[in-house]
């Protein structure tokens, strides 16, 4: 009896051919292809949020500058142990400087007490042996703050005391329906005279009030209600800070501090 003869069996392709590499290749590359459609897919969307969409041109926001810092209108009494004859009332005039005998004048706009009185007695060293001196803040100008934007009725009004972004929008007649609640925008000038910008997110501290973090508004602030994006904000500052007001986000009074004669 003859054995059977076994099946042909099918040969393996030569992975060693080119052709079929190719092949290999453009199967793993429709694979991933198909792996990286995948995982878009189902990946969640990133939204940037308010600190990386700022604007530029404004200086990082520091609040640890709580000192009050004098503005043009506002007076200062000056105590000189050494010379009572100096003492007196200053007025610091629209320019920013004030007037002071055998001092001169000097820049004391956006500085502190505890600047201007280093200042005095950098000045009357020459004239004085004993230059041991106080400045203390006496009479305030006018305490303002500006609001605009999506709110009822934009303007400028008088700072009733330490009240917060959300307090001085409702006195500004509230938000309106268009406006963008988690991206309310304060501008404030800083120290160096550089503008600073900070947003809030009043719609968090509407629905819980633990979640809006304690702000209080300083004189001159200005509060803006975005319609759409914080990206706005730069067409507010071109359109009203800038070419309507002269505003300028580096501007200081000390500008020209050195020729303060």
């Amino acid at each position: 009896m003859q054995p059977q003869s076994l099946p042909d069996i099918p040969k393996l392709p030569d992975v060693s051919g080119a052709p079929f590499v190719s092949n290999w290749a453009g199967l793993c590359a429709a694979s991933a292809a198909l792996l990286m459609l995948g995982s878009c897919a189902s990946a969640p969307k990133l939204t940037s949020s308010p600190e990386l969409s700022r604007p530029t041109g404004f200086a990082q926001w520091n609040a640890n500058d709580a000192a009050y810092r004098f503005y043009p209108g506002d007076q200062f009494e000056v105590v000189v142990y050494g010379a009572p004859e100096l003492n007196r009332t200053v007025t610091i005039g629209p320019d920013g400087r004030a007037f002071m005998p055998l001092a001169g004048t000097f820049m004391a706009a956006s500085r502190t007490a505890f600047d201007v009185r280093l200042e005095l007695q950098r000045l009357l060293a020459p004239q004085l042996v004993n230059t041991a001196l106080d400045v203390s803040p006496t009479t305030f100008a006018s305490q303002q703050i500006f609001i605009g934007g999506e709110v009822g009725r934009q303007g400028i009004y008088p700072l009733p005391g330490q009240i917060d972004p959300l307090q001085a929008i409702l006195i500004a007649g509230g938000m309106l329906d268009t406006a963008r609640t988690d991206e309310i925008l304060v501008i404030r000038r800083g120290a160096n005279g550089q503008a600073m910008l900070k947003v809030i997110n009043i719609r968090a501290g509407l629905r819980d009030p633990r979640a809006l973090e304690p702000f209080t508004l300083q004189r001159f602030d200005i509060v803006f209600v975005p319609k759409s994006s914080i990206a706005e904000i730069n067409v507010f500052v071109r359109q009203y800070l800038r070419d309507l007001v002269g505003f300028n986000v580096g501007f200081s009074y000390a500008i020209n501090e050195g020729q303060t004669r």
